[in-house]
C-alpha cells in the first residue's frame, strides 16, 4: 500500500467516524453484516484458548463478538486510523488496540490466528501484489492459520472503488500454504472468506486431519 493510499484510508475513516461515530457504518458495513462476516471468519477455529490477531481492526469489535458468543480469545487488534483505535479504546479500555503499520513494523508478535475482514476490499494500484504479500506476512505471524475475506468477481454489480478478487485464484494462494483449506463462499453472494488451516498433521491409518477423526468408521473387530 503506497503512502498516499494509506492516507487516504485515513481519512475516509475519519470523516466516516465523525458522521456516525462508534457504529458499523463508520467501518463501510452500511448492511451491518459484521458479525456474519466475524462468524465466517472464526467458526472454523476453536472456541477456547487461542490468541487472535485482527489486523484492520477499526474498533476492535471482533472481540465483543467473541465475548457474545462465548470465545475464549486473547485479542489484539491492530489498524492504521489513530480515531478508530482511540474510539475502541475508549468502549474497551482493557482491549489490547494499537496504532500500527505492518509495512513499516512488521508483526507485532506472534499469533494462534491472522484475521482480516474488511482490509482487501478497498481497490488499491497493486491491489494483488498486497493481498500476496499480506497472506505471506500473516502465514508468518500464525502458528494455527489465518482467515481473510474478500469482496467476489461473482458479484453482478461491481464499484470502481472496490476490488474483487477470484475465488479460484485465492484458493490457489492458500493451497500454497497449506492442504487444509476452506473456501467458504456459503454467506453471502458476492463476498467469500478464504481460511487455511496450518495445522496439517494426519493420522496415517484414516488419512484424516488431526480433528476431523469423529467421521471416521472405527476399524472392523478382530476376528
Amino acid at each position: 500500500m503506497r503512502p498516499e493510499e494509506k492516507q487516504e484510508n485515513c481519512a475516509r475513516y475519519a470523516e466516516r467516524l465523525r458522521r456516525f461515530g462508534h457504529d458499523p457504518r463508520s467501518l463501510g458495513w452500511d448492511k451491518r453484516q459484521h458479525r456474519l462476516r466475524y462468524a465466517a471468519l472464526l467458526d472454523h477455529w476453536p472456541a477456547a484458548k487461542i490468541s487472535v490477531l485482527d489486523v484492520g481492526c477499526g474498533f476492535g469489535d471482533l472481540a465483543s463478538f467473541c465475548a457474545a458468543t462465548g470465545r475464549d480469545v486473547a485479542y489484539t487488534g491492530i489498524d492504521l486510523s489513530p480515531e478508530l483505535i482511540e474510539t475502541g479504546r475508549r468502549a474497551a479500555p482493557d482491549r489490547d488496540l494499537r496504532v500500527w503499520d505492518w509495512d513499516l513494523a512488521g508483526a507485532p508478535g506472534r499469533f494462534d490466528i491472522v484475521v482480516a475482514s474488511g482490509l482487501f476490499h478497498h481497490r488499491l494500484a497493486d491491489s494483488d501484489s498486497f493481498i500476496h504479500r499480506m497472506l505471506l506476512r500473516f502465514r508468518a505471524a500464525a502458528t494455527m492459520g489465518l482467515a481473510v475475506n474478500f469482496m467476489s468477481t461473482t458479484a453482478e454489480r461491481r464499484y470502481p472503488h472496490l476490488h474483487y478478487a477470484d475465488p479460484a485464484a485465492m484458493l490457489a494462494e492458500g493451497l500454497a500454504f497449506s492442504r487444509r483449506v476452506l473456501l467458504r463462499h456459503d454467506y453471502m453472494p458476492f463476498e467469500f472468506t478464504l481460511i487455511v488451516d496450518l495445522r496439517q498433521d494426519f493420522r496415517a491409518e484414516t488419512s484424516a486431519f488431526l480433528g476431523s477423526e469423529a467421521l471416521v468408521d472405527p476399524p472392523p473387530p478382530e476376528d
